[in-house]
């Protein structure tokens, strides 16, 4: 899986202080499970994550919702509006609690120019379409079990708590929304988290929270276990 390198990661650092320090900025409590907002809906605003988890998920023609991402605390959404479409084709959903702050994407753009930081937006947004290939290219090549071992890596590196073993997801990912983001059924998912278990690439804390054995779970992926 890719991860961000350090420059696109002090990108992200400077664009999280950069939204930090907007006072007038409109902040926002969603409950869990509410909507952000839709797709379809004409929004041109840039939203930043103060605390909490965003998905982005998107309907196909079948009715089935694909869970394109997920955005954490410190990292921003929305910025599609940044082409000038502001039409939404995606929709935003709180996965607990979360806060966000809005910015208006014309806002956004001049605030960043006049800091300086119109380059570390661009480092970080590329970094994030890297990610988004990579996730890409497993969904159209991988099989059902391997792109759920590489979901469950992306997770820990999203979701991370390192334990004395390995990384510890400790937001709870539903298999309905693990069956989004795989591309399966959610009895598959229940299918291949025991046989993951059985090797030892994963195992449960005693709240129940899922813990990656990262280097395992890596060779894996590439064959090597």
């Amino acid at each position: 899986m890719v991860e961000l390198t350090s420059q696109p990661d002090q990108s992200k650092l400077r664009i999280s202080e950069f939204f930090r320090k907007q006072t007038g900025c409109r902040s926002i409590k969603v409950a869990k499970n509410n909507q952000i907002y839709t797709s379809g809906q004409c929004d041109g605003m840039v939203y930043f994550v103060e605390r909490g988890w965003v998905k982005l998920v998107l309907d196909s023609q079948e009715g089935k919702e694909c869970l394109l991402a997920i955005r954490s605390s410190g990292e921003i959404f929305g910025e599609l509006c940044l082409s000038g479409q502001i039409e939404r084709l995606e929709t935003a959903v709180a996965m607990q609690e979360v806060t966000v702050k809005q910015m208006p994407h014309r806002s956004f753009l001049i605030g960043l120019n006049q800091e300086l930081l119109l380059e570390d937006l661009v480092k970080y947004l590329a970094a994030c379409v890297a990610e988004q290939q990579e996730i890409t290219a497993a969904m159209a090549t991988d099989d059902g079990e391997h792109r759920l071992a590489r979901t469950l890596l992306y997770l820990s590196q999203r979701f991370r708590r390192q334990d004395s073993r390995g990384a510890c997801i400790e937001q709870r990912i539903s298999h309905k929304e693990l069956s989004e983001m795989v591309g399966t059924t959610r009895p598959r998912i229940g299918i291949f988290l025991k046989k993951f278990r059985e090797l030892g690439l994963v195992r449960l804390t005693e709240k129940r929270c899922l813990v990656i054995e990262k280097n395992q779970m890596e060779e894996y992926i590439t064959g090597r276990a």
